[in-house]
This record gives structure tokens, sequence and C-alpha cells, in this order.
């Protein structure tokens, strides 16, 4: 019964991993990074668990204190970040908010 519940959905996220487009230019780096930050948090918490089963009592206080980090303001600051960052709509491969950007004008006016 769980062989074949976990067979068919790997079968699911096979098929769904077949049929995502890979960005490019620097979308790349930006998914990595979000995917980057997504995959340690779903180890920290993981690990959270593994250490709850062996010890027999969960450590709230370091939960807690993960938990509060996570909704600090660099944390947030990052989510915005990374939101503004993904939008693409000319689908170039350049995030549409470093397109608008203009360089840094000469300080001294020459």
């Amino acid at each position: 019964m769980i062989k074949k519940l976990l067979r068919d959905s790997w079968g699911l996220v096979r098929d769904k991993l077949n049929q995502v487009s890979f960005p490019i230019g620097s979308m790349r780096y930006i998914i990595g990074y979000a995917v980057l930050v997504a995959g340690c948090c779903l180890l920290y918490v993981v690990a959270w668990c593994i250490d709850w089963y062996t010890t027999g009592k969960p450590d709230m206080q370091e939960l807690r204190q993960f938990l509060h980090e996570i909704a600090s303001a660099p944390w947030i600051a990052l989510l915005g970040f990374v939101a503004r960052v993904f939008i693409d709509k000319d689908k170039d491969g350049i995030p549409d908010e470093f397109e608008n950007s203009t360089p840094l004008e000469n300080k001294t006016g020459k």
C-alpha cells in the first residue's frame, strides 16, 4: 500500500519535473537561491522532527527561536525582494526589476 503510494507520488513528481521549463539568464540564479532558502528551512524542520523523535520530547524553545527568526524583518525583506524579482513579463531571462533600473549617475555631475 505504502510502496504503491510512494511509487505513484514519485511518478507524478517526475512527470511534473519533465514539464518544467528551465529559466534563462539571471532568473536561474534567483530561482536557485529561493530553492536553496526553502530547502534549508525544510531541512531545519526535518532535523527538528528527528530530534523530537529520538529524544522523545520536542525542543519547543529551539522551534520558537527558528519561527521568530523566519518572521523577522530581514526574512520579510528577502521574501519581498524575491517576489519582485520573479516578475519577468517579456520572458527574456532578465527580471523586469533589473531592466527598468538605471545605472548609478556620477555624483560629481560630470
